[in-house]
């Protein structure tokens, strides 16, 4: 968590630096009262350099911040390329053909519309998956140890050893996911599940109930199992980088389109181009982070694991106190 924290104030240390020097381009192209932004763009971001905001209001801080960054940068090129001799010349030049111009952008804007609502559709596919997978796994154990409580009675050694066993397994599986659901394809899982399923075989039926427990408990275990094969495979389904790249050239392209309009008298596209770049740069932020589940403002929760890993602690603390063999967990 620490080390997530540095992370985000290196970000939004350097967000702050790209944005004063974004306000500085502008300054230079005659925009006076640009100078005006430097104290609201520090005040904005500067308290969170420091431990005064929770961690999603400061990753919020960043996703508004990124795209008002590169919006600015782009406004200053905008006013950079209408003050130049050359450059204005050159896009005078090409406004003459604005008409073969309107037919690209709108082909653009079309195949960037259909491109950009596909992956945000994909993203939230995946994210929502990711999300119900991951309470689905934590359902399925809690529903696992509530079963194990029928042979609670049974006054074996050899069942009472292996129930333990199943337990603790099952307390240091929930504190894997808790520390490293982004990263569980290690064996550790793996194995514990396949150590519980071991002891499950040796567990002693000596009622009907019992049984009906028993054979619960092993469709549990095998439910887990693929139930945690395909969140694993939900890792996987990140969109390619070349979507990402592909998108930011189709928002890149549409933007420059604008560029060559006629700046001749007012010129709307001081607002059009600025507004365009926040609305594109900010939907493209929010993609990638839709497509990092364990990172961001939408971040899936581990809150489900959590709850159970408070009971299982609660639960070996108050049979530790007893000097007993733990009774249940849930």
């Amino acid at each position: 968590m620490q080390t997530s924290s540095n992370s985000q104030k290196s970000v939004a240390a350097l967000i702050l630096i790209l944005g004063c020097a974004a306000i500085y381009s502008l300054q230079n192209t005659s925009l006076e009262w640009a100078v005006w932004l430097y104290p609201l763009w520090i005040a904005t971001l500067v308290p969170f350099l420091f431990q005064r905001y929770g961690n999603m209001i400061g990753m919020l801080a960043i996703r508004f911040g990124i795209p008002i960054v590169v919006s600015l940068f782009i406004w200053a090129a905008f006013r950079y390329v209408s003050q130049s001799q050359f450059l204005n010349a050159y896009a005078r030049q090409l406004y003459q053909d604005w008409d073969t111009i309107t037919v690209a952008l709108s082909i653009f804007s079309t195949l960037h519309a259909i491109t950009f609502a596909f992956c945000l559709w994909k993203a939230m596919q995946d994210f929502d998956d990711h999300k119900n997978t991951l309470h689905d796994e934590a359902n399925q154990i809690l529903s696992i140890s509530s079963l194990l409580r029928f042979f609670d009675n049974v006054q074996l050694a050899d069942t009472q050893k292996n129930l333990a066993k199943i337990r603790t397994d099952l307390s240091i599986y929930v504190s894997n996911m808790i520390n490293n659901a982004q990263t569980d394809i290690q064996n550790e899982n793996s194995k514990i599940l396949g150590d519980c399923i071991d002891y499950v075989e040796y567990l002693e039926v000596k009622h009907d109930n019992d049984r009906i427990a028993l054979e619960g408990i092993v469709k549990g275990f095998s439910k887990l199992i693929m139930i945690r094969s395909h969140r694993i495979s939900c890792l996987s389904n990140n969109m390619s980088p070349f979507l990402f790249l592909i998108i930011a050239i189709m928002s890149a392209a549409i933007i420059a389109m604008f560029f060559v309009r006629n700046p001749t008298g007012f010129n709307s596209n001081e607002f059009i181009i600025p507004l365009i770049s926040f609305v594109y740069t900010f939907l493209l932020v929010m993609l990638i982070d839709l497509d990092r589940p364990f990172d961001g403002y939408w971040k899936v929760s581990v809150e489900a694991f959590e709850s159970i890993d408070l009971k299982f602690r609660k639960n070996i603390q108050k049979n530790a106190n007893q000097n007993k063999t733990p009774q249940t967990f849930v």
